[in-house]
């Protein structure tokens, strides 16, 4: 054996002696904590005691409180016009000729309106009369895009209740200088554009007899009229966009919703300022501490377990091929929630015995069978155990009810009697101490029990 060898890591036993320190755990848990929220308080205290750092502070809870409440304000408006546009886009798509049309037979009337003001130049007079033409274009175009006009329409089509919806269908145009106007109208079918066109045409006779009245005699003529179909691959992808638009809105809706949803599940800021927010946050540190404590121990305890360079579990023994006779077990003092102690034994170690006396007494007897059967009367024991507790192990071993007597020959390392007291045996039994026992130091016995010509016959191993 020698100090390079390599331990194998046994995490159920890692996980055991790490529990087992639960007292320090804890403790360290609590002085982490303690500090932790003690610097926490004295910072809060030192803002309170500073007038400029408190209205600072104020300055800045205040704006983050109205940017909190301007996001919910926001959030609900945006709700609302996004609401009001979708129920729009919805009725405007049910609702509107031009949606309803089939772009590839979208139907149209359109007619051109000549006014005759009557004027004729008489070269004999050197004055003449006021030529009435543009008075008349104006007054028609306005007449067919007046509010009466557009009330009359929607009377006499029943496929349209809505001006705006109208006004998609029907157009005006006016030309004074070749005093003309020309009417367009269209619909999703023949039938519905002449009846639609034979509406205008019936209140424009009605208004040429107001106008006949208000301004003078003049004429009118009916020219280019047409009934027609065309495709429209612009009236395509204006309904394409308008049904998209619906999606969008919706899409849009639920976001928003949604981010109005994460808004309400939102604290509302609180002050982070005066001695109610000083305390909480240092109720919050000293958990925060606690937990922090909690794992810094765990991880300080098994760096320790892990670096340490100790024989700790059986298996490290058998590895280096010393095979184990035996185990010796501490007597456990009644601390603070013993019981704890014994649910981690039973737990690890199982229900075994665990007194100092009773396993020296058993390992007492396995150590006599193997003796007699090297027909030796004798048995001697050395090792870095604390020379006390050996010394203990020694008594309790020889009141075993047996036939071989048991030496403790103490550390051969530390102590200058341990070779004369072994002098006479041939074979000798190490006693080591789980996790303290360091790896070099054990390879030393080792050599020099060898050197000296003994027989090491196994371990009995101190826990």
């Amino acid at each position: 054996m020698n100090d390079e060898v390599e331990m194998t890591l046994n995490l159920k036993d890692l996980l055991y002696r790490i529990l087992k320190k639960w007292r320090s755990i804890i403790l360290g848990a609590i002085i982490v904590a303690l500090l932790l929220g003690g610097f926490r308080f004295a910072s809060g205290i030192r803002l309170l005691l500073d007038e400029e750092s408190m209205e600072e502070a104020q300055a800045a809870y205040e704006i983050t409180l109205g940017d909190y409440e301007a996001t919910g304000e926001r959030l609900r408006t945006t709700i609302s016009n996004l609401r009001s546009d979708l129920e729009y886009q919805q009725w405007y798509n049910e609702s509107s000729v031009l949606m309803q049309i089939d772009p590839d037979e979208k139907w149209e009337s359109s007619f051109t309106i000549y006014v005759d003001a009557k004027y004729q130049i008489d070269p004999a007079l050197s004055y003449q009369n006021t030529d009435r033409t543009y008075r008349l274009v104006s007054a028609y175009s306005s007449f067919l895009q007046s509010g009466e006009v557009y009330l009359s329409l929607l009377d006499a089509l029943d496929y349209v209740d809505e001006l705006v919806l109208l006004r998609e269908i029907y157009s005006v145009s006016a030309d004074a200088g070749s005093a003309s106007l020309t009417v367009r109208v269209t619909g999703k079918s023949e039938e519905d554009v002449i009846r639609f066109r034979d509406a205008v045409k019936d209140l424009l006779a009605k208004e040429h007899a107001v106008l006949e009245k208000t301004i003078g005699d003049h004429g009118y003529g009916i020219l280019q009229e047409s009934v027609y179909s065309v495709v429209d691959r612009n009236l395509d992808n204006q309904q394409k966009a308008n049904l998209l638009k619906v999606t969008d809105y919706s899409n849009q809706l639920g976001e928003t919703q949604q981010q109005l949803e994460d808004w309400n599940e939102e604290e509302e800021p609180k002050p982070e300022y005066g001695l109610k927010y000083t305390i909480k946050q240092t109720i919050k540190m000293i958990i925060l501490g606690g937990f922090g404590g909690v794992i810094l121990m765990l991880v300080v305890y098994a760096v320790i377990y892990i670096c340490s360079n100790t024989m700790k579990v059986d298996d490290d023994w058998r590895a280096v091929g010393m095979p184990v006779l035996g185990h010796i077990y501490r007597d456990q003092e009644k601390k603070f929630l013993w019981k704890l102690d014994r649910w981690l034994d039973r737990l690890f170690l199982g229900t075994g015995v665990r007194t100092t006396e009773t396993s020296c007494r058993l390992t007492a007897g396995n150590l006599s069978a193997i003796l007699r059967e090297k027909g030796l009367k004798e048995g001697v024991l050395t090792g870095d155990v604390q020379e006390n507790f050996s010394r203990k192990i020694g008594e309790l071993m020889n009141q075993a009810e047996t036939d071989v007597r048991f030496m403790m020959a103490g550390n051969v390392l530390s102590d200058p009697q341990a070779a004369h007291s072994m002098e006479d045996a041939r074979e000798v039994i190490l006693l080591a101490e789980a996790g303290r026992s360091v790896i070099g130091d054990v390879a030393q016995e080792l050599t020099l029990l060898k050197a000296w010509g003994k027989e090491i016959l196994g371990v009995v191993v101190v826990d």
